[in-house]
Formats: C-alpha cells, structure tokens, sequence
C-alpha cells in the first residue's frame, strides 16, 4: 500500500481557503483502501471539525506545537518532533500545503535531503511579498526539485518564477474546492438597494477593506441606494474594522455578517461580489460567487482577472486604491441594470474554468505523480 503525507505549512490562521484543497483531497483519499494517509498540522488546528473528519476515515494526524512551529518556521527550519515521525513513515510522497509560495521552504529541503518525492502546493504569491534575497536560492532549488509545483492561479506561478529566478517545467495550475452548490443558482433578489458582499478574511494587509471603506466614506457614495455585506468572522483586524467603520460613520452603508455558517445564504440576499484585495491566489470567494450567478467586482491582483472578465462577468479595478476601486464602482454602478445578466454570464464562465469536484480531481492528480505520470 502506498503512503502519502500532507503538510499543512500556513502560518497564518487555524483554518482558511488554502486548507480546502489538501484536506479534502486527504479524506478522499484516505476514505479509499489503497492509500494510507496522515496529515501533519499546527496544533491550532486540533479539534476543527476539517481534522475530526479526516480522522474519521483512518487519516493519522500530526500534530506541531503551534509555538514550537513558528521558531522553527523564524529560522526557516523544520520543528524536530513531527519531522521525527514524518520521516519514520517513510512516505511514497508529501504534499506541501503553503499559505504563500514559500512557508513550507524547509519541508521541501527535509524530502530533498531525505529522498522523498513531494508536491508543492502553493495558495499564494505577492509582488508586495518578496523572499528575502539569501532564500532565493533555496527557494529555486526546492521548487526545481520537487516532483510537481502546483498553484492556483497563473499569476502565482508566474510571479514564482520570476522570484526564484527560474522556470518550473513541471507547474500546473490546479482549482480549490468550494462551498456553494455547483448545479443551481438561486433566484435574482430584489435590487431596489443594491447589495454587495465583501466576502474575505478580516485582515486588511491582504483583503484591504479599509480601501472599500474609504471609497463608501465619500459624499458620492452615502448618497446612492447601495449596501456591503462584510461576511467574515475571522482575521486579525476584527475589531479594528468595526472601529473604522464607526470612524467613518458608515454605519448606513455596511453590515457585519460574521454568524454566516452557509455562504450560499449571502448569495440568496446579495447581487455582487466586492474585493478590494492588496494581495491574493485564487480568491475562492470570486468562484463562489460566480457559481452563484453574481458578478464580482475585483482588484487586479493575484489570479482575479484570470477569471473575472471586465464588462462582462464584472468589473477589474486596475490597482488597490481608493481611485481605482473608486472608478470600478462607478462603472458597475452605472451598470446595474446589467447585473443580472452580467451573473448569468458569470455562472456559465466560471464553470468552464471550474470543476465539480475540485478535491476529487486534485486527489486524482497526486496518484498520478505517485505511480509516475505526468503532474
């Protein structure tokens, strides 16, 4: 029976979109009875109902001591007890999960050094976010060794390359999972006030709200029939940006959403997707909200633009700023008569670019690189 490892390398909260892909593809997996399985995790994440369920279908999990992690993770090392008993496994191939491009770094130099064939799965990468210079090379190395680099957007690969100063023959472009039905799309609501979602991580170095918030501060603005649906119960920024929103007294133009169990239930009530993101892969939230008939308006960061197509299934604001986010409204203001029609388009769009069953074909994809075919 062969083995695989996935490593969960996101430093950044217990559970997120760049969790999906791996975990999911994990039970798949493990649910069969040709592969074994284990997971090695930060401790943050023990008791997430993701890990019971994995270990439901026979999946091994590893845990690292979320503090013991981060050291090792300053010193661009590995923590030594779970490397302990990831090496004693002696895996078939490990899947290296990266909320960025580069946290799992010293996981791929330990199977490198180690002989073991592993994946490299990046959710990440950032113009604004650049390895430090003496990590380039070993960024390179571990990339061009790893037996296939995976990413979520062109974007991201691209801009890889161009930090490790190389390209990588074997990268593909893969798709996260998603939590809205992907066969029906619920009904138009009523649009007598427009209502958009912001659906993104409370953290403004990455979803830049405090842009979105800044546009809605403007006379223009208060003065039009529009509501944002800020949907989001996690991130560092939580009570910062109510503050700012009280700062700003935007207290008629936005709604605190962070009870939202079922994200389907925000597209029921809403007509437009908003994302004002300073950095970015693939957002999931743009998927979901296409599969839901919406159209999204975006900034032109990360993959966002690769499916979001200016006009049509929505607006690309050209950069992360007040001006530019600012002249993107305007035109999906102008345009809301459109909207339905734009989402429609949006629904058709994303689903030739998406799977069904994402997870499925990502778990397919891996015992493919296991038994010696292409990635």
């Amino acid at each position: 029976m062969v083995s695989i490892v996935f490593i969960a390398a996101n430093q950044g909260v217990p559970w997120g979109a760049s969790e999906f892909l791996w975990s999911r593809a994990a039970h798949t997996l493990a649910a069969s009875s040709d592969v074994e399985v284990a997971a090695c995790v930060k401790s943050w994440s023990l008791g997430l109902d993701p890990i019971e369920e994995l270990r439901s279908v026979g999946c091994r999990i590893i845990a690292r001591l979320k503090e013991e992690d981060e050291r090792a993770f300053e010193m661009c090392e590995v923590p030594p007890a779970p490397t302990k008993e990831v090496l004693q496994l002696r895996p078939d191939l490990v899947v290296i999960s990266h909320g960025d491009n580069r946290e799992g770094l010293p996981w791929m130099e330990l199977c490198s050094a180690h002989g073991i064939r592993y994946v490299s799965l990046a959710h990440r990468a950032s113009e604004w976010d650049w390895p430090p210079p003496f990590v380039i090379p070993r960024l390179r190395s571990a990339y061009l060794a790893a037996s296939a680099a995976h990413f979520v957007s062109e974007h991201n690969r691209r801009l890889t390359e161009q930090m490790i100063c190389a390209s990588i023959p074997h990268a593909t472009i893969v798709r996260n999972p998603y939590n809205v039905p992907y066969s029906d799309i619920p009904y138009w609501p009523d649009q007598t006030v427009a209502r958009m979602a912001c659906v993104a991580r409370l953290d403004l170095e990455s979803k830049a709200h405090d842009i979105l918030f800044a546009v809605l501060a403007s006379p223009k603005w208060r003065n039009r029939a529009i509501r944002i649906d800020i949907v989001g119960r996690e991130g560092p920024h939580v009570q910062v940006l109510r503050e700012l929103s009280q700062f700003l007294d935007l207290g008629q133009q936005l709604t605190f959403r962070d009870s939202v169990d079922d994200i389907a239930e925000v597209w029921a009530e809403c007509h437009a997707l908003v994302l004002p993101s300073r950095r970015e892969g693939m957002p999931v939230a743009i998927v979901e909200a296409m599969l839901s008939g919406r159209p999204c308006l975006v900034t032109d960061v990360g993959g966002c633009a690769e499916i979001v197509e200016h006009g049509r299934s929505g607006w690309v604001a050209d950069y992360p700023t007040v001006n530019a986010l600012d002249r993107a409204l305007d035109l999906a203001w102008e345009a809301r008569d459109d909207w339905a029609a734009m989402g429609r388009y949006a629904a058709s769009a994303i689903r030739s670019l998406v799977p069904a069953d994402p997870a499925g074909e990502y778990a397919d994809l891996l015992l493919r690189i296991l038994h010696g075919h292409k990635s």
